[in-house]
């Protein structure tokens, strides 16, 4: 029987290789044993090659070796675990330290990442429809500490409230420092994990952080001693299943952004770290990719934001855009607010 196939390359020991997978099997489960056959032909130096090179890319959740391979950006291929489902980039960032020092030094025009006016007007949307919810969380907290606090929206809010001592924590220098612009409370630029504050926090907030984190499983016990043993951990993420497809996203932001989670990855580290989910809140990704206030945010090209003006005000156009989108990518990716407590608090 002759199959049609597609030629799909692999970044494996450090070089390029290739593949040919059956046209549709874009979701292949990877292993070890069948990378081995993705070498090209004719590599002799494999041999010399150390057996941690070798070796197939581990989960940096769950340590899991099993992977179906998702798609590549920038170099580097997006796999997701068969395990925990974490979506990971491989290849992925060995030392916290080195990423920390990455993150402050941050080149936007090269990762195409808001810069600090357009990320504030950003999220000045976005907390529009999230903050009556957080606010509901938050409510009877009196330390809040917000990591990766970007340009300070959310503490500018927080701090209105009664009674509420907030904290930022945001490892980029220049959007600190914009940060501290606009919210009245302390920002600091440390990493979580030496972080030593005098007394711990009722709520603990990470606003589409969870991609940069650089040592999930060292991050959660960091949070743990943070955070107080009725206190709550609050995040809102994106959630995607194994199958999602390339085109979901306009820019996956890789590899600025390490890992995405998958829909049961957020069980999967409450329960290895000794916490319980107590709210889950998921809304399609279509409901807020084709907001019309999204569409009126300015972004970096002159084009683009002229395309996006006219389709706002094209009547029934953004409905349109969202149908189809749904009709191709369906239920694989959402945007959730999800609280965690410590076991036994709930």
């Amino acid at each position: 029987m002759q199959l049609d196939v597609r030629r799909v390359r692999l970044y494996h020991t450090g070089r390029l290789s290739e593949i040919y997978l059956p046209r549709g099997l874009n979701g292949v489960v990877v292993s070890e044993e069948n990378l081995k056959m993705s070498r090209p032909a004719g590599d002799a130096d494999d041999g010399a090659k150390s057996a941690n090179q070798r070796s197939a890319p581990r989960c940096p959740v769950c340590g899991e070796t099993r992977y179906t391979y998702v798609f590549s950006e920038r170099g580097h291929r997006l796999l997701s675990c068969h395990d925990c489902e974490l979506l990971y980039i491989d290849p992925y960032p060995q030392q916290a330290d080195n990423q920390h020092h990455v993150v402050s030094e941050y080149d936007y025009d090269s990762l195409k990442i808001l810069d600090c006016d357009r990320h504030y007007q950003a999220s000045i949307m976005a907390y529009r429809s999230y903050w009556p919810r957080l606010r509901e969380e938050i409510r009877s907290a009196t330390r809040m500490l917000d990591l990766g606090c970007g340009t300070g929206h959310l503490l500018e809010l927080a701090c209105q409230l009664p009674g509420l001592r907030c904290v930022g924590i945001e490892l980029n220098r220049e959007r600190a420092a914009y940060a501290r612009g606009r919210a009245p409370c302390e920002i600091l630029e440390v990493p979580i994990e030496d972080y030593e504050p005098a007394e711990r926090f009722d709520v603990i907030t990470l606003m589409d952080v969870f991609a940069h984190i650089p040592n999930v499983n060292d991050f959660f016990r960091a949070v743990r001693r943070l955070l107080k043993p009725n206190g709550k951990l609050i995040f809102k993420v994106g959630e995607m299943s194994r199958s999602i497809r390339k085109d979901a996203m306009h820019d996956w932001q890789i590899p600025d952004h390490l890992q995405f989670l998958g829909m049961k990855t957020m069980g999967w580290l409450a329960e290895k770290h000794g916490m319980t989910v107590v709210r889950h809140d998921r809304v399609p990704y279509a409901d807020e990719l084709f907001a019309p206030a999204l569409w009126r945010l300015s972004g970096r090209s002159t084009l683009r934001n002229f395309l996006k003006r006219s389709i706002v005000v094209t009547p029934f156009a953004l409905p349109l855009l969202a149908s189809l989108y749904r009709l191709r990518h369906g239920n694989t990716i959402f945007s959730s607010l999800i609280v965690l407590t410590p076991a036994g608090d709930a």
